[in-house]
């Protein structure tokens, strides 16, 4: 509950960051950017949107270490971080968080919060790491089926968007590396439940 407060606070008062500190740290074969702020838990980890860096976060990371541990990192090939492999998919980008947090010695459960594209990531890492989680904030979330649903209302819609997002919800639909299977995970209506490991029943094509 204090943790809530905290982000509602930071949402409505978010301050000027002023001095934080990059580090470039290894996650394997390359390095990603992070600003690490606060004491406490769980820790609040900021999760990006599609081709942002870290520093979207910063005002409210700078708000949110005032109550507890807050950590923001830009993904493999944007802002300070390394270009990394060239697989930029959804369930890469959770393999590389996770161990992010393991370098970084940050003790689990943590806060997702995850704007507009990160909200894949942090979905995903959920279903893969539901232990680690102790809750998940999404700001204007994107969701799997964006493209298919989005459609029914602006039918240019997939075709400004379909480029982009194969990367991201195509891919992370598959489910590979997450196990999800789609069959393992449609309720009885025949509809896939608001979890990453679901595989979308229409990929952009």
């Amino acid at each position: 509950m204090r943790i809530a407060g905290a982000l509602l606070l930071a949402m409505a008062t978010t301050r000027v960051a002023v001095g934080q500190t990059h580090t470039l740290v290894s996650v394997g074969d390359h390095r990603l950017d992070v600003v690490q702020e606060g004491k406490g838990g769980p820790p609040v980890v900021f999760e990006t949107g599609l081709a942002d860096s870290l520093n979207v976060w910063l005002p409210m990371l700078h708000t949110v270490s005032a109550y507890t541990t807050a950590i923001a990192y830009s993904r493999a090939g944007f802002g300070r971080s390394d270009p990394g492999p060239a697989d930029h998919s959804v369930p890469h980008a959770v393999s590389d968080l996770h161990e992010l947090l393991q370098r970084l010695q940050i003790k689990p459960p943590y806060v997702l919060v995850a704007r507009s594209y990160g909200s894949l990531i942090s979905r995903l890492y959920v279903s893969r790491y539901p232990s680690e989680v102790a809750g998940i904030v999404l700001v204007d979330g994107t969701h799997e089926q964006q493209v298919q649903r989005f459609g029914t209302l602006d039918s240019t819609y997939p075709r400004k968007f379909r480029p982009i997002l194969r990367l991201g919800s195509a891919q992370n639909a598959t489910g590979r590396g997450s196990g999800g299977d789609k069959r393992d995970c449609e309720d009885s209506g025949g509809r896939c439940p608001a979890s990453s490991r679901c595989p979308t029943s229409q990929s952009p094509s």
